[in-house]
């Protein structure tokens, strides 16, 4: 018995003896960011919270500071504690609105699916309807630039409202297409996204823009360019060298 004990306690004595492997000491965590925590919380509305409709097609910040929504379903606005709705004139023709624009006197211009434009301003309706062609009645953005409100229609071109009659832009006057998608403003001309392609307004004067890929889909003024998104997924930057692939 004492005999088989021994290699067996001589074993252990070693396995003792032996050094242990090191254990490698935690990862050390990333430093947390300080700024998270000044983060606002993401808050998301619905139509359980007073949101006309859940699908929103536009923004517009109004001279009350109260923001503007154009939805599928009419007008939402929100005061920063809860929403109210506002409805369109005619609103049995078309509630699905479509984009949205304020004017520096307050007006908030309203691109309808059909029925054209109206603007609210100081709880009444100016309704542009009447003023409209009917292939323009069908409006994908609006835009106030240079003293008046630009329209972007599926089928009509562009159109400039002076506040007493329209001017329509088309191909006639070097637009790639009647079929007009998006508007920005910027280095002193208007710019325009339509289906065969970017076009440059300055006045009268109509440029076509080449732009590689599929047509421009979304257009935006920031301070360092004008950046422009394609059907394809692509986004471009124009600043002072021309246009280049966003990095």
């Amino acid at each position: 018995m004492r005999s088989r004990s021994l290699p067996l306690l001589l074993a252990a004595a070693a396995r003792a003896a032996t050094p242990a492997a090191p254990v490698a000491a935690p990862a050390a965590l990333p430093a947390a960011d300080p700024a998270v925590g000044m983060l606002p919380p993401l808050r998301t509305f619905t139509g359980q919270d007073g949101l006309p409709e859940n699908a929103v097609m536009g923004l517009a910040l109004g001279g009350d500071q109260r923001l503007w929504v154009a939805t599928q379903d009419g007008v939402g606005v929100y005061d920063g504690r809860g929403w109210r709705t506002e409805s369109v004139p005619d609103k049995a023709r078309s509630n699905f609105l479509r984009c949205v624009a304020a004017a520096p006197d307050g007006t908030l211009w309203f691109g309808r699916q059909d029925g054209g434009v109206a603007g609210w301003k100081d709880g009444r309706w100016t309704d542009l309807a009447p003023t409209l062609p009917p292939v323009a009645e069908m409006v994908d953005a609006l835009l106030w630039a240079d003293g008046a409100l630009w329209a972007a229609t599926d089928h009509g071109g562009l159109g400039r409202w002076d506040g007493h009659a329209w001017t329509w832009i088309g191909p006639a006057d070097g637009l790639p297409s009647r079929e007009t998608r998006a508007l920005a403003a910027w280095d002193g001309a208007l710019w325009v996204a339509t289906r065969a392609g970017l076009a440059c307004v300055r006045g009268r004067k109509v440029v076509a823009v080449e732009l590689p890929g599929s047509p421009v889909t979304a257009l935006a003024a920031l301070s360092d360019g004008l950046w422009a998104g394609t059907a394809d997924g692509h986004l471009w930057r124009r600043g002072a060298s021309g246009w280049a692939p966003a990095p």
